[in-house]
């Protein structure tokens, strides 16, 4: 069995549609239980297909081995894939935050906008008696 992440696997299909390989073994042999999967696979010989399957949103990526006519379905978990997006964001947006600070304090040096003198106010004042 070949999975892919916590919830994905790799299923192999025969020419006639009918599972050689699934991690549930009950499913070897059969038809794939999914009308709109099921349609999408017959109807085609690779793309990405969207779908639902106990309440779980799945996308699934199909390709077919053309020489013995088996095809390769690969499906995984839109959780999953929604998860790993969210953990690079945060990590894309903690670097920018990082770079941004760093980059801002030469620019205040450069411009002097780090004097110490910066918005202070002086006044000299001569009194003559």
């Amino acid at each position: 069995d070949v999975q892919i992440g916590k919830y994905g696997y790799v299923a192999l299909l025969g020419q006639d549609n009918k599972f050689f390989t699934h991690p549930d073994a009950a499913l070897i042999g059969e038809e794939i239980p999914v009308e709109g999967l099921k349609g999408f696979v017959e109807g085609n010989t690779s793309g990405q297909y969207r779908y639902t399957y106990n309440g779980l949103q799945r996308t699934a990526i199909l390709t077919t081995l053309e020489d013995l006519g088996w095809k390769i379905l690969a499906v995984v978990d839109e959780r999953e894939i929604q998860e790993e997006s969210n953990a690079m964001l945060r990590t894309i947006l903690f670097i920018a935050s990082v770079l941004l600070v760093l980059a801002a304090y030469p620019g205040r040096r450069f411009f002097g906008l780090s004097s110490p003198h910066l918005g202070a106010t002086s006044a000299s004042s001569t009194e003559t008696i």
